[in-house]
């Protein structure tokens, strides 16, 4: 028989990545573009981080919160080599990406 009151490294992987998602998921936004749909997350009080190539070079971006309410955003700036875009919206109230722990 195994002793299961000691955490496989499998067992404690499983909850620390539960745990993140927790932590993450309502940062987690739905970002459309005429091109495609892709996805961001809150990185400060109205400001939005997605992915450059994702988004069109003009028209319209929209974001979907966690609480479903659909939200036009405005491009700050991208960055092709980064593939990094910065996305202003008119709501500061969205939940915020928590701060990185350290190294994963």
């Amino acid at each position: 028989m195994s002793d299961t009151s000691i955490p496989s490294p499998l067992s404690a992987f499983s909850a620390a990545v539960a745990d993140l998602v927790r932590r993450a998921g309502p940062s987690i936004v739905s970002v459309k573009s005429e091109r495609t749909h892709s996805s961001g997350f809150v990185w400060r009080p109205g400001l939005v981080v997605a992915a450059e190539n994702a988004l069109a070079d003009d028209g319209e971006i929209e974001i979907v919160a966690h609480d479903g309410a659909s939200i036009r955003a405005e491009l700050v700036g991208r960055d092709s080599s980064t593939d990094v875009a910065l996305l202003r919206v008119p709501r500061t109230d969205l939940p915020q990406a928590p701060p990185s722990a350290g190294a994963a």
